[in-house]
């Protein structure tokens, strides 16, 4: 567009120009004033070019210009914006006729030295005079090729008004900017489709430019986006700003890329409205009137069991997905939208997946499955097997989405959105088999698409451990599908390819599904032969995101099983991989689950030499945090915290155990504490209450979380263990028989359910613990009640002392024989491997003998 100097090396064009003056930020006008040469007595001047004017020149504007001017700009009045004016007209005429301007800043010329030739270069603001930078310059200086500055120059004011330029004259000059008031008085008084025509230039000069770079930053990207869009050219600004935004993310500038996917957004919307094209423009068939239609579909889960059933499942639901949608727009206006060229197309539906992808999050999770929905509207319409219809390509050949990888993302959207169930939709489990079906049907089509199947058998899994409590046949393919997904992935091969186009590497932790499943039926052996795998490629792993969530899968197994030294290290590694990326998204779970893993293995210390010190490693941070009740589940963060139940472990859970431990501790501090001082023991005994009340705030859920409880089998089983450990400590204290009585009424409840749950499933790990919690609930001595309750408490009557022992003695019963039953199951199964099964238990139950 405009053309260029390029004194030393810097090249000033009217980028700068536009950039500068469109934006209101003083930094950015600082960072130009800085770069321009500032005196204090000189405001300027004009030399003469000579006279030579040619009236019949038809590049004259007004012959010619001689003498020189002298004049503040509030001075100047009218005169100075006619001359502003016709040199503004002078500099469109050059650039209508693809001419060059060449703009330079002028150093003054010391007296002492000889005259000669003007000397020019760029000053920065390092090597200005504080005094001169300090100044307020007024005037443009125009000086002639090869002609002196002359200082003392001076001419009538009223010649301006006479004055105009010509091409030979302008393009011999080299134009010297005081102050940006000057470039934005000229710019605002272009019309638009002077500035349309200059940015244009200027857009085509960088795109030039970069092309002999082997490498293009973000920044120079999003450059020229900012001039493709005031050309009004919204297909190159969309791709310039796609771009820029992908350089982002690549960097792991999350915030500022969707902010560059959301202008490529607006570019393709601009895009649609020129075309007077609507992505929706139209009415979809409902998803009620799909399932109409589809009377076979069913809410059973996908299992390789049942061949037949499953084949029919995935048939259904993609017509279900498919065949009954009404998109609103044909493959033509696609055409239109975007400019018939393919190339367009894809990048317009990367866009769209970007974005989408970048606003998945608990408040605009409905933005993102609308964008998904769009995109994957295009990909009905473009894909080249649905194509009927022929049309051109610019590029010669048909127009279609030639690459469908862009596809498999919308898959995985779609059904992260469904099945965390962040967006309302009618028959959603339909959806995500259906989502589910086409991932794996696309992905298996092609051997270069392996990267995508694998993460097609990530979303399976995650599918069947939603729909295992509606299903117990999903537990065999949970283990046949982790073991087709780690069959296939190969870090150095596919790690890349998940990072670009899902955001993350989630092989490990997918492989989580399968460890929780494995942990609760005490099939410890088994967890370590998995456990081995994600520590192979945890921190092989480059990206950090991807490194935080695979030592997360693992985390329950080193939290519950094996809080060891070799645990402490991986968390480690975690905490200075976290500080060495200066990447805060994972900062708050990371040292919640720090926290409690130290401070187990602190109880364990303390066990072994009954030191007092080893617990003043405690963290403040984690603390606060704790009492700030930020974990409690809560509307505004019920979303964060149910993600983390179900891809790794509840942070509320891992708060509660942490205030148990905490509990533990003042209670061997008032064990420990001398019989006479009766004050402290007391203080020590109220924190340990205080922890215990806290821990079941920490595991407090709305009513509203019951079906996603049902989903989440571990996550709801673990925390109701665990409750039932805090309630137990508190009804051993508790001295109001009418609380103590609620609370122990509740652990049976809880106790109850665990064992029924544990028994359709085989998690013989928690019938164990069941059968721990009722042998400890049988021993526990109420204090009679003063008077007779309003209601009779459940599984028991307000009856006197012997049939209280009655109960306590089938309690007792019934506990040692789940007990029994599930040790000698899980030895059985364990037995011949490394595994310390006793160890085991106490870490789960947080006993912590002495040696």
């Amino acid at each position: 567009m405009a053309a260029v100097a390029a004194v030393n090396g810097t090249h000033f064009t009217f980028a700068l120009l536009g950039y500068v003056l469109d934006s209101t930020d003083p930094y950015e006008s600082g960072k130009f004033d800085s770069r321009v040469f500032h005196t204090a007595d000189d405001f300027g001047n004009i030399l003469d070019n000579g006279p030579e004017a040619n009236d019949d020149d038809e590049g004259s504007i007004a012959g010619s210009f001689a003498g020189s001017i002298e004049g503040q700009l509030d001075s100047a009045k009218g005169g100075w914006n006619r001359f502003t004016m016709n040199l503004v007209q002078a500099l469109n005429d050059l650039l209508e006729a693809g001419e060059f301007i060449e703009y330079r800043h002028a150093t003054p010329r010391d007296p002492a030295e000889p005259t000669g030739e003007l000397t020019s270069s760029w000053l920065s603001a390092s090597n200005s005079s504080s005094k001169s930078m300090r100044k307020s310059p007024k005037h443009l200086r125009v000086i002639a090729e090869g002609d002196e500055a002359d200082p003392e120059a001076k001419g009538d004011e009223g010649e301006m008004e006479s004055w105009g330029f010509d091409r030979a004259t302008l393009h011999n000059l080299k134009f010297f900017w005081k102050v940006d008031m000057e470039l934005r008085a000229i710019y605002d008084l272009m019309l638009d489709e002077q500035k349309e025509s200059l940015h244009d230039r200027v857009a085509s000069f960088l795109e030039q430019e970069s092309q002999k770079s082997d490498t293009i930053t973000a920044t120079e990207w999003y450059e020229q986006a900012f001039h493709w869009e005031r050309a009004t050219a919204w297909s190159s600004a969309m791709t310039c700003y796609f771009n820029s935004g992908m350089l982002l993310k690549q960097q792991g500038d999350s915030l500022g890329a969707r902010g560059h996917f959301t202008s490529a957004y607006r570019m393709m919307d601009k895009m649609r409205h020129d075309a007077g094209v609507n992505f929706l423009d139209g009415t979809r068939l409902t998803t009620q009137c799909a399932a109409a239609q589809h009377t076979s579909m069913t809410c059973k889960p996908m299992h390789p069991a049942a061949v037949q059933n499953f084949s029919e499942i995935e048939k259904a639901s993609r017509e279900y997905l498919l065949g009954a949608r009404n998109v609103g727009m044909k493959l033509e206006d696609l055409h239109k939208v975007f400019e018939g060229s393919s190339a367009l197309l894809y990048t317009g539906m990367s866009v769209l997946v970007r974005l989408a992808q970048a606003l998945i999050g608990p408040t605009t999770a409905e933005y993102a499955y609308r964008m998904f929905e769009d995109a994957l509207d295009i990909l009905v319409l473009s894909h080249g097997s649905n194509i009927a219809t022929k049309l051109e390509d610019v590029d010669g050949g048909h127009f279609f989405l030639r690459n469908d990888d862009v596809g498999f993302p919308v898959f995985s959207g779609l059904f992260l959105l469904l099945l965390n169930n962040q967006v309302v939709e009618v028959d959603r489990f339909q959806r995500i088999v259906a989502v589910i079906s086409l991932h794996m049907a696309h992905a298996a089509a092609k051997p270069e698409y392996e990267a995508h199947l694998i993460l097609a058998y990530q979303n399976k899994l995650r599918l069947l451990e939603s729909v295992v409590h509606m299903d117990a046949a999903a537990l065999p393919a949970i283990t046949t599908y982790t073991n087709t997904m780690w069959m296939y992935y190969d870090h150095e091969k596919h790690s890349k390819d998940l990072i670009h186009y899902y955001n993350s590497d989630r092989t490990a932790n997918a492989t989580s599904v399968l460890l929780k499943m494995l942990y609760m039926q005490g099939h410890f052996a088994q967890c370590d032969a998995y456990l081995e795998r994600i520590k192979e490629v945890a921190f092989k792993i480059k990206h950090f995101f991807s490194s935080a969530v695979a030592v997360f899968a693992m985390y329950p197994m080193f939290l519950l099983c094996t809080p060891n030294a070799e645990a402490q290290i991986f968390m480690e590694k975690l905490v200075t991989r976290e500080a060495k990326q200066m990447n805060k998204e994972m900062s708050e779970p990371i040292q919640i689950f720090r926290e409690a893993l130290n401070l187990t293995v602190q109880h364990q210390q303390y066990g072994r030499s009954g030191d007092d010190a080893v617990f003043d490693r405690e963290s403040a941070l984690v603390e606060g945090i704790l009492q700030s009740r930020s974990l409690v589940q809560r509307e505004k963060n019920m979303v964060n915290l149910n993600l983390a139940r179900r891809y790794y472990i509840g942070i509320e859970f891992v708060a509660a155990r942490i205030c148990y431990l905490k509990a533990l501790r003042w209670e061997l501090r008032a064990a420990t504490t001398n019989k006479s001082n009766v004050d402290a023991i007391a203080t020590c005994q109220d924190k340990a209450q205080s922890y215990l009340l806290l821990g079941l705030e920490h595991l407090s859920f709305t009513a509203e979380q019951d079906e996603l409880n049902e989903q989440l089998l571990f996550a709801k089983a673990n925390e109701r263990l665990l409750r039932v450990q805090l309630l137990l400590k508190l009804i051993a204290t508790c001295v109001d028989a009418e609380k103590a009585r609620i609370m122990w009424t509740t652990v049976l409840d809880n106790v109850e359910k665990t064992v029924e749950l544990a028994e359709k499933y085989n998690f013989q790990l928690l019938l164990l613990q069941a059968g721990m919690h009722l042998q400890t609930l049988a021993g526990l001595v109420l204090p009679p009640l003063s008077a007779p309750a309003a209601e009779p408490c459940v599984a028991q009557s307000n009856g006197g002392p012997s049939e209280h022992a009655t109960l306590s003695q089938t309690l007792q019963t019934q506990g040692a024989a789940l007990e029994s039953a599930a040790r000698a199951y899980i030895e059985k199964v364990n037995k011949g491997s490394s595994v310390d099964v006793d160890d085991v238990y106490r870490s789960i139950l947080m006993q912590f003998p002495s040696e």
